[in-house]
């Protein structure tokens, strides 16, 4: 919880951000993943891998955040417009409502 917290922190120093994507026992951890994705102080050379990891439903989230880099956004949406939807995607919507 505390490494999530960290992840979260606005503002944060980017090189805390890094090491915390870089590290093995975190970065696999779907919710590290997107604080990191979401807080704008992670550099974009850190974010853009883990764009890559985000379901649809995350990538949505983010490229409907005003707070993140418009350069990720712009990365979500890409990976948005290039992976179908699945037909899980309305039972999804249905769960965020």
């Amino acid at each position: 919880d505390d490494v999530l917290v960290l992840a979260a922190r606005r503002p944060c120093r980017p090189d805390v951000l890094t090491q915390i994507a870089r590290s093995p026992r975190w970065s696999h951890r779907p919710r590290i993943r997107i604080a990191l994705v979401l807080n704008p102080d992670t550099p974009l050379d850190v974010a853009a891998p883990l764009v890559a990891l985000l379901v649809r439903q995350e990538l949505r989230l983010v490229s409907t955040s005003t707070t993140v880099a418009p350069a990720v956004r712009a990365l979500c949406n890409e990976h948005l417009e290039r992976r179908p939807p699945s037909p899980f995607d309305d039972a999804d919507d249905e769960l965020l409502q």
